[in-house]
C-alpha cells in the first residue's frame, strides 16, 4: 500500500470514528495515525537489534523466536541440553543459539533454530564457509549443495549481498509435547546457511527448521530479513554488489 493508499483509507475511518470531533483533533489525529502506519514494516515486528559477541556487527532477529539466546547449563534448575545449543555439525565460532517453537494441534511443541557465527578474518583466519559446506553434504548427503547469490533488503529499503546455500534430510529436533515430556525426534527438516563478509568478519547465519512446520515459520521471508538486519554499532547497511 503506497502513502496516497494509506492517507485516504486512514482519512476515511477516522473522519468516521471521530466524525464528533473538532477540526483541530481530528487533523492531530489523522497526522499521528499517518505516521504510525507508515513506521509499520516488517522489521517492526522483530526483536530489537542484538550485539553478535566479539564484533562490532548487530543483528536482529523475528519475534517469533526467544528474545534470549539458549545457554547450556542455564537456569540452574533445569539445565538447557546442550543438544539444543549446539548443532548437529560444527558452525566455526557459533556466537549465539535462537530458539523458536511452533504449537501443533495435538498440544506439543517443535522446536526450530537459528544459529549465528562470526569470524575474525583479519588474523589470517581460513574462510569458515566452505568447510561448513563440506560439514553439510556429509550431514545431508541427500540434496545437491550450491551457493547462489542473494540480495537482502535493509531496513532503510536498501539492499545487501549474502552469499546462501541450502540442504535437506532428516534431523534430529527438540519435542515438547501437552505434558511437558520432552524428547529429541528425528524429523524431515530443512537447512539454510547465509554468509556475508562484513568488514573483518565472515558473519554466518544457520537456520534448521522441520519441514512440516516451515510454513508457520515462513522462514522464506525471514530469514532475508534478518540477513538484511545486519548492520555495525555506528553505520547502517548500505548497498553492496
Amino acid at each position: 500500500m503506497n502513502k496516497l493508499h494509506i492517507f485516504l483509507t486512514v482519512s476515511v475511518l477516522l473522519l468516521v470514528t471521530y466524525s464528533g470531533c473538532g477540526t483541530a483533533e481530528y487533523k492531530q489525529r489523522l497526522s499521528e495515525r499517518v505516521q504510525q502506519i507508515g513506521g509499520e514494516t516488517p522489521f517492526s515486528q522483530m526483536h530489537a537489534a542484538v550485539a553478535i559477541p566479539g564484533t562490532p556487527l548487530t543483528i536482529r532477529l523475528p519475534q517469533s523466536v526467544n528474545a534470549q539466546p539458549l545457554v547450556e547449563g542455564r537456569p540452574a534448575e533445569s539445565p538447557t541440553d546442550p543438544q539444543r545449543v549446539r548443532p548437529p555439525i560444527n558452525i566455526a565460532d557459533l556466537k549465539l543459539t535462537y530458539e523458536g517453537f511452533v504449537d501443533d494441534d495435538a498440544g506439543g511443541r517443535t522446536a526450530y533454530y537459528c544459529y549465528l557465527a562470526a569470524t575474525d578474518m583479519s588474523s589470517g583466519a581460513r574462510d569458515p564457509v566452505n568447510a561448513l559446506r563440506q560439514r553439510l553434504m556429509t550431514f545431508l548427503p541427500e540434496t545437491t549443495i550450491q551457493w547462489k547469490d542473494v540480495y537482502c533488503h535493509t531496513p532503510d529499503g536498501l539492499a545487501i549481498k549474502w552469499h546462501k546455500i541450502e540442504a535437506a534430510g532428516r534431523q534430529n529436533f527438540y519435542y515438547l509435547d501437552k505434558d511437558g515430556n520432552d524428547e529429541f525426534q528425528p524429523m524431515e527438516g530443512i537447512a539454510e546457511v547465509y554468509s556475508r563478509r562484513e568488514g573483518n568478519f565472515m558473519v554466518v547465519v544457520v537456520w534448521r527448521v522441520p519441514t512440516r512446520i516451515k510454513d508457520h515459520v515462513n522462514l522464506k521471508d525471514w530469514a532475508p530479513r534478518v540477513a538484511g538486519s545486519l548492520s555495525t554499532l555506528s553505520n547502517q547497511p548500505s548497498a553492496q554488489d
